[in-house]
């Protein structure tokens, strides 16, 4: 397999290992769970749980600048 089409298979691999991984991250406590996901779409979306109980679901997660969203 040529360079040109190893590097091409590995673009095409890149999202689908992104979309498919889950990031939580906790306070030292960790009483407080932060969520980091991305829904059936791709778009990133966030969650956060306190002492066991859902505080926020799935809410997208984005950023509005005066250049673009």
């Amino acid at each position: 397999m040529n360079t040109k089409t190893m590097l091409l298979a590995f673009c095409m691999a890149m999202p689908l290992t992104a979309i498919a991984q889950t990031i939580k991250m906790s306070s030292p406590n960790e009483k407080l769970n932060v969520i980091l996901t991305c829904d059936e779409a791709g778009r990133p979306v966030y969650s956060v749980d306190y002492n066991g109980k859902s505080m926020l679901q799935s809410s997208p997660l984005g950023m509005s600048t005066n250049n673009g969203d």
